[in-house]
């Protein structure tokens, strides 16, 4: 299965990055791409949804990018938000654990 970085910057322009195999973002490349220090942000992709085992959809941003006050990235704002009202739904249901709405900064 080929395998690809999603880079979505602010103003929603997006790119498409091969991970080829055997080879992976490294965290220097995933700290240039977002312009600082990273931050994982689980999304409601994040687990299974490929079929394949330990493949899932990650958010990677600037951990300081709200404090550096760097545009909002709306499209991964809501990505995340959606997460977050599934992990509410199924805590609501019995499962799972709360999540807080979160504003994904600029950088990635």
């Amino acid at each position: 299965m080929e395998r690809y970085a999603i880079i979505i910057r602010p103003n929603e322009e997006m790119a498409l990055l091969h991970c080829y195999p055997g080879d992976s973002l490294d965290l220097k490349t995933l700290q240039e791409i977002v312009e600082g220090h990273i931050e994982t942000v689980p999304t409601a992709l994040a687990g299974e949804w490929s079929h394949e085992q330990g493949v899932g959809l990650t958010l990677i941003i600037n951990e300081e990018g709200k404090l550096l006050g760097m545009p909002v990235n709306r499209l991964a704002t809501d990505m995340a938000y959606l997460f977050n009202l599934l992990a509410r739904a199924s805590e609501l249901s019995g499962g799972g654990c709360p999540r807080r709405h979160r504003r994904i900064s600029a950088g990635g």
